[in-house]
């Protein structure tokens, strides 16, 4: 906050209309830049893979959601469901793996 009281630049009025808005672009440029200067990141592209389906990343999902409630509520219910996704998880990998998926 103290940064946009101190910038004159603004705050100029003199000149034409383009003056005064030209210093206020200027100005806010220099202002987002400082605190939120724009930053690159890496991604490394990752090749398909055909033994990972939507089925198992649902599945992953679902795991990860009873655990979140079981962690939440330490209820015995939601510990037998968290225990039931996390089997169904192992049980499709086991399937793809026995259907010859992993190799590729």
């Amino acid at each position: 906050m103290e940064d946009i009281k101190l910038s004159a630049t603004l705050l100029c009025t003199s000149g034409a209309v383009d003056d005064p808005v030209e210093a206020y672009n200027s100005g806010v440029k220099f202002l987002i830049n400082k605190h939120a200067p724009l930053q690159r990141k890496t991604i490394t592209p990752r090749p398909n893979t055909s033994w990972y389906a939507e089925e198992l990343l649902e599945g992953k999902h679902n795991r990860r959601k009873a655990e979140r409630l079981r962690r939440k509520t330490n209820l015995e219910i939601h510990h037998r469901r968290s225990r039931k996704a996390s089997h169904e998880i192992q049980e499709d990998l086991l399937f793809r793996q026995d259907r010859g998926m992993w190799e590729q």
